[in-house]
């Protein structure tokens, strides 16, 4: 861990905190999910496919002001 003083970290917290947040993941959560047998199902039988874009209910939802 890396010590500051108060005006260092007053003058840089920016960069002092991109500092630790810049380092690469190497983990890869999505590549060791587990899909449940009951979103399977639904993937399998079309129930997840279409649907109202998100933005167009927001726009009509805008629309009625």
């Amino acid at each position: 861990m890396k010590q500051v003083s108060l005006r260092e970290l007053h003058e840089k917290t920016g960069a002092l905190v991109r500092e630790p947040g810049a380092r690469p993941r190497t983990d890869q959560p999505f590549k060791r999910r587990r899909i449940l047998p009951a979103y399977q199902e639904m993937l399998d039988s079309g129930a997840l496919r279409g649907g109202t874009d998100s933005t167009q209910i927001v726009s009509e939802g805008r629309d009625g002001r």
